[in-house]
């Protein structure tokens, strides 16, 4: 088997083992207020 068939089934077998992350629906706004953190607005 190649490296990215033993990758895929590896991914199959654990993905049963995954759950959603609490809060999920709001990474946008997490991802935005890190931009913002990170990128400043200078006046």
């Amino acid at each position: 088997m190649t490296v990215r068939r033993w990758t895929a089934v590896g991914m199959l077998v654990a993905e049963n083992k995954f759950r959603r992350i609490k809060g999920y629906k709001d990474m946008p706004l997490l991802v935005a207020a890190l931009a913002r953190h990170a990128h400043p607005r200078q006046a």
